[in-house]
């Protein structure tokens, strides 16, 4: 008898045991669904964090990128382009554009002419940190034109009278006829050439306002990437753009109204052993010569070159918590971005003088 309830006994036993863990389950299950829920809570906003993160980072890289290149272009038009123009044209080599002087020797078209100031002259290496490009240091009556906003006199003299005087240089090189014409002359071809590079400098200006007048490529690679804003993508990310809307580039374009020169003339019935010097008039520039193009504002290089902060507020999802995460914690992204040149300890300047065209696009965390 006593045998047969042993057995009865443990399996009681069993059943009040199990009868333990119902209690302590009650409790912990739903535990463990609100730490599931947790984790796939915190899982969810921190993708959008990473989201929205990527779409401030590559929308500040994709604006920025816009400035840097403008610069490149305009440190290009004033320096590099027309040296390398004018090397080709006037240069010895690659051209034998030697020059006869009146006492003995010769002289080169393109140091001539360097020497006047009509173009800035490269006397470093392509190698170089930053490009040695700037005028002569006497051209143009002294004028101050190697610094951050030269003083262009409103008339240039290409050829000055004492230099007419012991070069060989006839009026037809100068500008020639119809009648004596063998190609272009000096003063057409440099006319024609700084008219291109104002052309040039010109369009890329306006290319750049009007990717700068909306920061379309700001806005659309935010909504892109984040989806946000799909109503009006137009005004997509507005709080981000603040430091870029301050700190646009504007620029101020240096140009010439009238331009003189000097040259010799054969006296009607003289052979050339007559030659005289004589001055043109004033030639009245319509439209005015470009000469180059600087930034009105070199302290908006500087913070270009500093980088500019970039605070963009994203709306957080909605959570199973229904905790108001947007306007407890106002979630927000942030990017460093910066355009910089090698010069970049001098007010991140490569524009002129010494127009070095190396900026470059860079993204701090």
């Amino acid at each position: 008898m006593s045998g047969g309830r042993r057995p009865l006994r443990i399996f009681r036993h069993l059943l009040s045991d199990r009868g333990q863990l119902i209690m302590p389950a009650f409790l912990v299950i739903p535990t463990l669904f609100i730490f599931v829920y947790l984790l796939f809570e915190t899982a969810k906003l921190s993708r959008e964090k990473i989201r929205h993160q990527f779409a401030i980072d590559s929308a500040s890289f994709i604006e920025m990128t816009n400035a840097s290149d403008f610069l490149n272009r305009t440190a290009y038009v004033n320096g590099p382009f027309p040296h390398k123009i004018f090397t080709e044209a006037f240069g010895c080599p690659p051209n034998e554009n030697y020059v006869a002087r009146t006492d003995s020797g010769k002289e080169c078209l393109y140091d001539v002419f360097a020497e006047m100031g009509a173009y800035p002259v490269f006397t470093g290496s392509p190698n170089d940190k930053i490009w040695k490009i700037q005028f002569a240091d006497k051209a143009r009556n002294n004028a101050k034109l190697n610094v951050e906003d030269p003083d262009f006199p409103k008339e240039f003299e290409l050829l000055t009278y004492d230099k007419a005087r012991v070069l060989e240089i006839p009026w037809s090189a100068m500008q020639p006829t119809e009648k004596d014409s063998k190609g272009m002359g000096i003063f057409p071809l440099y006319y024609q050439v700084y008219m291109m590079l104002g052309s040039i400098e010109t369009s890329q200006y306006s290319v750049y306002r009007r990717l700068t007048d909306n920061f379309n490529f700001f806005r659309k690679s935010y909504y892109l990437n984040t989806g946000e804003c799909r109503k009006d993508p137009a005004k997509c990310a507005g709080d981000g753009l603040n430091n870029f809307a301050a700190n646009k580039l504007e620029m101020k374009f240096h140009e010439i109204e009238t331009l003189v020169f000097h040259a010799r003339v054969a006296p009607k019935g003289m052979d050339l052993g007559g030659l005289r010097i004589y001055k043109t008039e004033p030639i009245k520039l319509d439209p005015r010569i470009f000469q180059l193009a600087t930034v009105r504002n070199n302290a908006v290089l500087g913070r270009l070159g500093r980088g500019l902060e970039v605070n963009q507020r994203w709306e957080a999802p909605d959570n199973y918590f229904k905790i108001d995460m947007n306007n407890l914690y106002k979630p927000t992204v942030h990017a460093r971005v910066a355009a910089q040149c090698p010069n970049l300890k001098n007010d991140n300047n490569c524009i002129w003088p010494n127009p070095t065209p190396k900026y470059q696009t860079r993204l701090y965390p």
